[in-house]
């Protein structure tokens, strides 16, 4: 997701002083109703994304600005925690934290093994293309993903809402959750202290580059050789 896209759900169009002053009161105003802390940080351009604690270190250690694939392979992928069936049909969720979730409508699963080198075993999951959750007149498929809250089961809102706890001016219950929807692409699962999971470089989700057979290629030849 880029920045304008971001935070596109958070726009408001100022045009004078008092403007400014009314709507800054109304995000501290939220912020003291819902025991929120704030960091005011000016920017010149919205399109520039605000850069992580993770990423000043980084630039500071390496002495140059980083590309944002190198920040992407120093966080490093995703934990599944848990896996189960989604309240949509045919959908299935994959826990990743707390309270964060990715859908997806699975196409089919594989289970491949290494003879012998037990480590490089792997699951590669293949997702079916689905449609926005938001517009029901849809009639083209959702080009990659799209973020969202899901306010109950199966019903969801735009994701400011989550970042505002709230949707329509009620609060979100318990059992609201920040989602992610799924379409398209593949996912490859390794256990946390393989080998391929251990290497930085392999967080360029490179198995999304290559068919189920040339993956298996691969990583046959990446275990011949450890």
């Amino acid at each position: 997701m880029t920045a304008d896209a971001f935070w596109k759900p958070f726009e408001v169009e100022i045009n004078d002083f008092n403007g400014l002053v009314h709507v800054i009161n109304q995000v501290m105003d939220k912020a003291v109703e819902k025991d929120i802390s704030f960091a005011w940080r000016g920017q010149v351009d919205a399109s520039w994304a605000l850069h992580s604690s993770l990423y000043r270190r980084m630039n500071i250690t390496r002495g140059k600005t980083l590309p944002e694939a190198d920040i992407e392979k120093a966080e490093g992928g995703m934990t599944l925690i848990a896996a189960d069936l989604a309240p949509e049909n045919d959908m299935i969720e994959l826990q990743v934290s707390d309270r964060m979730f990715e859908i997806c409508c699975p196409e089919r699963l594989y289970f491949e093994s290494c003879a012998g080198k037990p480590e490089w075993n792997y699951f590669r999951l293949e997702l079916k293309p689905i449609y926005p959750a938001l517009d029901n007149d849809a009639f083209v498929y959702l080009e990659h993903s799209e973020e969202l809250t899901e306010i109950a089961p199966g019903v969801y809102a735009p994701l400011n809402a989550w970042f505002e706890n709230e949707y329509r001016g009620r609060p979100l219950s318990e059992e609201a959750r920040r989602v992610t929807r799924l379409s398209r692409g593949s996912f490859v699962i390794f256990s946390s202290s393989s080998v391929y999971n251990r290497v930085p470089d392999t967080y360029d989700a490179r198995h999304n580059t290559m068919s189920a057979d040339e993956f298996r290629a691969y990583i046959q030849r990446s275990a011949s050789m450890s």
